[in-house]
């Protein structure tokens, strides 16, 4: 389990990394504020949702059932990446209009 946890840890840097950079480049200066802070409050909604979300499934199912929360968001993340990547606009008409 230890390896796993540090792995999980591991993550969670370059993800809100990513995440903070791709902000920067898609929003416009002036509006920077706001889209950091609509990014924080998603992902402490995550957490404040996950959680109590993961302890119910621990509590009816097992240990076991409460991994299951972070791997269906995780694919939730990553389809939901998937299908909105075609109407974000591309990184190099973002920082051309910067």
């Amino acid at each position: 389990m230890v390896p796993l946890a540090i792995l999980a840890g591991a993550t969670a840097a370059p993800t809100l990394i990513s995440a903070n950079a791709f902000m920067e480049r898609l929003v416009e200066a002036r509006s920077r504020t706001e889209g950091f802070s609509w990014l924080v409050m998603a992902l402490a909604g995550g957490v404040a949702v996950g959680s109590p979300v993961a302890g119910q499934l621990i509590d009816s199912g097992g240990a076991r059932l409460g991994f299951v929360v972070p791997a269906a968001a995780g694919l939730l993340a990553g389809l939901a990446a998937l299908l909105g990547r075609r109407s974000l606009p591309t990184v190099q008409a973002a920082a051309a209009s910067s």
